[in-house]
């Protein structure tokens, strides 16, 4: 696989932050940011600049809600998060961010099948460099789950 850059670190380490101001100062930067505004985690359409909240408390929405740890989140946020992807990545951008790939995406939830799709998209058909967001444990993981060569995978850098 080509153009594939990882950006990684600990929960709640700045990763997205550091995403966040690293593309606002760029042009043709697409996809996905999950950033905590008001102690909630949200999914931003880095193209639309449109934010949906993503982690909610059972109570605020019905049955609608997926379980990890001690998260719970929308899953019609996650299908707004999955149909964005989908419908940026057909720009070609030439960066293109997902945040973040994790043990929902692992079990099939989250961010998939949407982010399996880009991934074959970008070698297929576009040429965007996928940064993907992935914490310090989970990066073999995720790079063998979706058969990614350890050795095609660049570290990220910032400047």
């Amino acid at each position: 696989m080509k153009n594939i850059y990882i950006v990684t670190g600990k929960i709640q380490s700045g990763k997205t932050t550091a995403l966040e101001d690293w593309a606002a100062g760029k042009q043709n930067v697409y996809g996905l940011l999950s950033p905590v505004l008001f102690g909630k985690k949200y999914l931003t359409d880095l193209r639309t600049k449109e934010s949906k909240q993503l982690q909610v408390n059972d109570s605020e929405r019905g049955g609608s809600v997926i379980h990890i740890g001690g998260y719970r989140f929308d899953k019609e946020v996650f299908k707004w998060g999955r149909d964005r992807m989908l419908e940026s990545i057909k720009f070609s951008p030439e960066w293109f961010i997902i945040d973040e790939i994790g043990p929902l995406e692992i079990r099939g939830d989250g961010l998939e099948p949407a982010f399996r799709e880009i991934l074959i998209q970008n070698e297929l058909l576009f040429n965007s460099k996928l940064v993907l967001v992935i914490r310090n444990e989970l990066v073999n993981i995720i790079l063998d789950h979706y058969r990614i060569p350890h050795n095609s995978v660049k570290q990220f850098n910032f400047d």
